[in-house]
C-alpha cells in the first residue's frame, strides 16, 4: 500500500526530483517483494532528513500503523540514515532498530542523483522473522531482487 509522498521540502535540481519520482512509483512492488516497510529520506538541513515517500507491504504486516511522510527527524534513532548522506551505505549491511517496541532488520540503499552525490536514502525496514524467512529463499531470487531494487534506484 503506498501512503503518499511528498517532494516539495527537498532541495533538489529538476533532474533528480524527476529520479524520485519515478522511484516513488516502484516502491509498492519493491515493499511486496521484499516484504519489507520503504520510507524514502530527504535531507532538509544538515543533520536532518524528512521522510518524503513511503510503501508498505500487503505480502506481510507493516511495521508502521501510519503514514510517516512528513516527518522529520534527526539524529535520535535515525543516526544510521543520516550518515548516510554523507558515507555511501552499503544495502548488504544489515543492523537492527527499534520501530514501536520491535527489533526491525534495517538496510539503506543511496539514490545517487545526476551529478553522483546522494540525494536520498532507502530505509528498508521489516520485521526480523521476516528478514530470516527472506534469507531462506533460493539465491537466484535473492539475487533478482537485489539486481531489481539496483535497477530502480
Amino acid at each position: 500500500m503506498q501512503t503518499g509522498h511528498d517532494l516539495s521540502h527537498c532541495d533538489l535540481v529538476a533532474e533528480d526530483v524527476a529520479l524520485l519520482e519515478h522511484i516513488v512509483g516502484d516502491l509498492p512492488i519493491l515493499a511486496d517483494l521484499g516484504r519489507s516497510d520503504l520510507l524514502l529520506f530527504c535531507r532538509v538541513r544538515k543533520g536532518r532528513v524528512r521522510v518524503v515517500a513511503q510503501a508498505m507491504p500487503h505480502s506481510v504486516t507493516p511495521l508502521y500503523e501510519r503514514s510517516q511522510v512528513g516527518s522529520v527527524v534527526q539524529a535520535g534513532g535515525y543516526e544510521d540514515v543520516v550518515q548516510a548522506f554523507q558515507r555511501p551505505p552499503h544495502p548488504a549491511r544489515v543492523q537492527t532498530v527499534e520501530v514501536r517496541g520491535s527489533s526491525v532488520a534495517r538496510s539503506l540503499h543511496g539514490v545517487r542523483g545526476h551529478d553522483g552525490q546522494i540525494v536520498a536514502v532507502l530505509a528498508q525496514d521489516s520485521y526480523w522473522l521476516a528478514y530470516e524467512r527472506h534469507r531462506r529463499r533460493t539465491p537466484a531470487f535473492r539475487r533478482a531482487l537485489q539486481m531489481f531494487f539496483a535497477m530502480v534506484l
